[in-house]
């Protein structure tokens, strides 16, 4: 199950950014973060993602949520 990350990672160029994602561990997480090329530093879980479907809309794209 998806878990959510708080994480710390560095852009090529050296430039820190934090933010949070959802993956399935912390190897996936690097994953993630490797394909918007970016290198996990920490990463601590925050908890469990919830699967929450609202009957107004469809949600926020896991994209504009890390951004």
């Amino acid at each position: 199950m998806a878990q959510i990350f708080a994480f710390e990672a560095r852009t090529r160029g050296g430039e820190v950014r934090k933010g949070t994602m959802e993956a399935d561990g912390e190897p996936d997480l690097a994953n993630r973060l490797r394909s918007q090329g970016l290198t996990l530093s920490k990463a601590k879980k925050k908890g469990k993602a919830l699967d929450i479907k609202l009957p107004w809309g469809g949600g926020v794209p896991e994209r504009d949520i890390v951004i």
